[in-house]
């Protein structure tokens, strides 16, 4: 990861354009756009670097950790987004690199580090188990989603966009299944849920095209019932014990209601019983605790 140290000597700022496409239902550029915008400001600064260098012939690397916090939604109509990569003060190895990252709209809108390597990192290790918590036993959202082709990127490994938006997907899917609900009707009645952190480790590279297992569950009910804390896994889908990628997600319910006033509130009631089960919530908390 020398080549790209050198390019990052000093902080570099590239300008990526927005398209219609990069903007979600919420009239926001939506969180996977995130990630593909500082892949690519990434691939520019190789390229920038090495300009000789051809398609197919890219200098490698792979994600091996990401975390995102996203602060101030970037806008519909918004032409373009800034992008400024700079070296992380400390590295964790030699074989790595750890980038800070910030994402600039009409205002700062997200900033991150991301840990690169130009070899996956090929770790072996376990799901996690959901536990019980305060509020229940959660409710796993697990969904089995095809990676096509496409999905891959020039390093044929899934990228971590594809992944991200497929763990959106997979969870509004389940959550059809488990409370015939889906996001539009969560739109429709006012509501919305914004990403506000994104955490994850990459252990093991997606690169076949095959069928795979994303679960979610509900670990923690913050700030008085409007944040939801959300731990993930992405597994094989016949076994479910090949663990390729795991993290948190963090979401804020809203209420968008009133478009140009978001505010977060706690869970509606409606919400109820969609994320543990009934029942469960131990009698003395400090006891369960312990679990």
């Amino acid at each position: 990861m020398k080549l790209l140290q050198d390019a990052l000597t000093q902080p570099r700022t590239v300008s990526l354009s927005l398209h219609e496409s990069n903007f979600d239902a919420y009239g926001h550029v939506s969180a996977p756009v995130y990630t593909d915008l500082v892949q690519t400001a990434v691939i520019d600064a190789l390229r920038a670097i090495d300009p000789e260098s051809k398609p197919g012939k890219q200098h490698r690397f792979s994600v091996l950790s990401l975390a995102v916090r996203f602060r101030v939604p970037i806008p519909i109509n918004t032409p373009s987004a800034d992008v400024t990569l700079s070296l992380a003060a400390e590295q964790k190895s030699a074989d790595s690199t750890t980038l800070e990252f910030k994402v600039t709209g009409r205002l700062p809108c997200a900033m991150g580090t991301m840990t690169i390597s130009e070899q996956p990192a090929n770790i072996v290790d376990k799901p996690e188990e959901p536990r019980l918590t305060r509020e229940g036993m959660p409710k796993i959202y697990a969904w089995d989603l095809p990676v096509l082709h496409n999905d891959r990127n020039p390093f044929c490994e899934l990228s971590a966009t594809r992944l991200l938006d497929n763990l959106f997907t997979a969870r509004w899917f389940a959550l059809k299944k488990i409370a015939n609900e889906t996001a539009d009707d969560w739109i429709r009645r006012g509501f919305a849920f914004y990403l506000l952190d994104f955490d994850a480790e990459f252990l093991q590279p997606i690169t076949q095209v095959d069928t795979y297992r994303y679960s979610t569950w509900v670990r923690e009910v913050a700030d008085d019932g409007r944040l939801l804390d959300i731990p993930f896994h992405v597994t094989d889908s016949a076994s479910g014990q090949t663990l390729f990628t795991r993290g948190t997600l963090r979401f804020a319910i809203m209420d968008i209601s009133n478009p140009a006033r978001p505010r977060r509130v706690p869970m509606p009631p409606y919400g109820d019983g969609h994320y543990f089960h009934s029942g469960t919530a131990p009698a003395i908390w400090p006891q369960a605790q312990a679990n």
